[in-house]
């Protein structure tokens, strides 16, 4: 028994030692079967301390958010409590499941469990780097052992396509994430279920053993990810942290209809015409909706990319007889949805 265990330990180091000392860039891997353009680099630090990992994680927030830390220290810089403070040294493979790009990382101190990542928003498989890989890769147990990590884009990372002036706007990459009828959020799941597969038989073809647990974590959209997985592949998941997920329902207030009733409170909040009393009457709706005191001066950002934006990129997925819009429309009008109301829409959107 005892030789045999060390077989198999001693056939997966030899193995994982190979493909360490390559990078592969194929149409179709081997190493990951059903995934391409695969790239598998051994780092001697996983973490956003080593610029290969933090500055294009920095880069991809700034390209989207460019108030975030990285992109202008003068505006905000990374907290030190948030910095690790050790190297945790192993691999890293990048490749895409078709339109989904992903990420793994696997420490060499390696404690035998699996954090899946649930990415918020519409954003890329890094834009969870310092929250949730950091994290978990500098979680060490008594031996000195931390989590393995894997983060899909869900498939919704949209397109860099030009506006109608000829120009490309990095940030416009969140409003071409449904442009294709494909690409609905019913797709997130397949896509994280694919990405576990993935993640555990590699554990276990280079590390002799699948996890023992496996995790999820994920934010705002990753958190909807996190709980929808957690309903229907309770099997293949041991836990999870639904963190503020989006809840999308079909006939109580959810992401659209609450997004309606923000965008409409904020325009006449802010409309030099509106009355004393309808101004207050806006404002304490929008206390309603959650948006407190003191959060003011997002509100300006946020109703034009999140509210309207996200409003429309979601409507015209599942509601596009409404109002037909372009996606470089998308953060420009937001009087189309003065008089909408998402109770009255046709079953078929709510389905």
């Amino acid at each position: 028994m005892q030789k045999k265990i060390f077989r198999v330990w001693f056939s997966g180091w030899i193995v994982l030692m190979f493909l360490c000392s390559t990078q592969v860039d194929a149409t179709m891997s081997t190493y990951i079967p059903g995934a391409h353009s695969v790239n598998v680099q051994r780092l001697d630090d996983l973490t956003t301390n080593n610029p290969a990992i933090g500055k294009l994680s920095e880069a991809h927030r700034a390209a989207l958010y460019p108030n975030e830390w990285g992109a202008d220290p003068k505006i905000l810089k990374k907290p030190a409590w948030y910095t690790p403070k050790e190297k945790i040294p192993g691999l890293q493979i990048e490749g895409m499941f078709d339109d989904a790009r992903f990420v793994i990382r696997i420490p060499d101190q390696w404690n035998g469990k699996l954090v899946m990542a649930g990415i918020p928003g519409i954003r890329d498989e890094r834009s969870a780097d310092d929250a949730f890989s950091d994290y978990v890769l500098i979680k060490k147990d008594a031996e000195g052992k931390s989590y393995a990590y894997a983060a899909t884009d869900k498939g919704t990372t949209g397109e860099m396509i030009p506006a109608p002036d000829g120009k490309l706007y990095p940030y416009a990459r969140g409003f071409t994430s449904f442009v294709h009828p494909q690409d609905k959020v019913g797709k997130w799941l397949l896509r994280l279920r694919q990405l576990t597969w993935a993640t555990q038989d590699l554990l276990q073809r280079t590390r002799g053993q699948k996890p023992v647990r496996t995790y999820l974590i994920g934010i705002s959209n990753g958190g909807y990810l996190v709980r929808v997985a957690l309903e229907k592949d309770g099997d293949l998941f041991d836990g999870g942290v639904d963190w503020e997920g989006v809840l999308f329902r079909a006939n109580e207030p959810n992401l659209i209809s609450s997004l309606v009733d923000a965008l409409n409170n904020y325009r006449i909040y802010t409309d030099k015409a509106t009355s004393p009393e309808e101004k207050g009457a806006a404002l304490k709706k929008l206390r309603g909706l959650g948006l407190n005191e003191g959060s003011e001066i997002l509100w300006p950002f946020h109703a034009t990319y999140y509210y309207l934006g996200t409003l429309n990129m979601f409507r015209m997925a599942y509601d596009p007889s409404f109002k037909q819009r372009n996606w470089w429309e998308y953060a420009l009008n937001p009087l189309d949805y003065k008089e909408y109301d998402y109770f009255k829409r046709p079953a078929p959107v709510k389905d």
